[in-house]
């Protein structure tokens, strides 16, 4: 058995890691605790649901496809 570990290699870039840079997300701010939160966004899902890591208060947000500006983050009071 070798203890050895080969650090040389370059594995190069991931699936994993190369799809979540893709994912789409919602910034939260949850101006009770001041804390921000990032939700990912499940593809087809009609609604995103978020708690405060803190106190627990929950956020709700519909999606809906549009065109136009987009924001990426709300804030949750």
């Amino acid at each position: 058995m070798s203890d050895s570990i080969d650090l040389s290699s370059d594995p190069g870039p991931s699936g994993s890691s190369a799809a979540a840079a893709k994912r789409p997300f919602v910034g939260v701010h949850f101006a009770c605790c001041h804390v921000y939160q990032r939700v990912y966004v499940t593809p087809g899902s009609r609604e995103v649901l978020a708690h405060c890591p803190r106190c627990a208060k929950r956020m709700r947000l519909q999606v809906v496809e549009g065109e136009g500006p987009r924001e990426n983050t709300i804030q949750v009071s």
